[in-house]
């Protein structure tokens, strides 16, 4: 196919000939807001490639990552052992209660619980979400010494 040019190349001296005109889909390619270009875009392209692998939102992205979502199912199944009111409870206290959690439920749901408090907590405050983090690994001795894992 013959190259377009605005003018005819003959009719014009050399300096002032215009450059040949690109093609409908150069243009819708080339204007495309934020598209990656040159390393950045191979790079895209590769990722993209790879089945299987969700790719986490960055600062530069368009679309922010989904939020995850914790479902909670069953509420107040550790208040019913006395987990309650953590902030003011003793240590003694809590495992004391943590332990009739681990009798009734057994001890990965127990650390499950607790590794949501925890992550709830953790924006919001701190200190209690270290509380629920030395009470997981409590309950994580108390389970390897029963020789389960799980």
């Amino acid at each position: 196919m013959a190259a377009k040019y605005i003018f005819a190349v003959h009719d014009m001296p050399p300096k002032t000939r215009l450059k040949k005109t690109p093609s409908k889909a150069k243009r819708a390619s080339s204007k495309a807001k934020g598209a990656p270009k040159g390393k950045a875009k191979a790079k895209a392209r590769r990722a993209s490639s790879k089945p299987g692998k969700a790719k986490a939102a960055s600062k530069n992205s368009q679309t922010p990552a989904t939020p995850v979502r914790i479902v909670l199912k069953h509420h107040d199944t550790l208040g019913k052992h006395g987990y309650k009111d953590v902030k003011h409870l003793t240590a003694t206290e809590r495992h004391a209660a943590l332990l009739g959690a681990i009798a009734e439920f057994g001890p990965t749901y127990v650390i499950r619980k607790l590794n949501v408090l925890a992550i709830y907590n953790k924006a919001k405050n701190p200190t209690l979400s270290a509380l629920f983090r030395a009470d997981i690994a409590f309950v994580q001795r108390v389970r390897n010494a029963q020789g389960k894992s799980g």
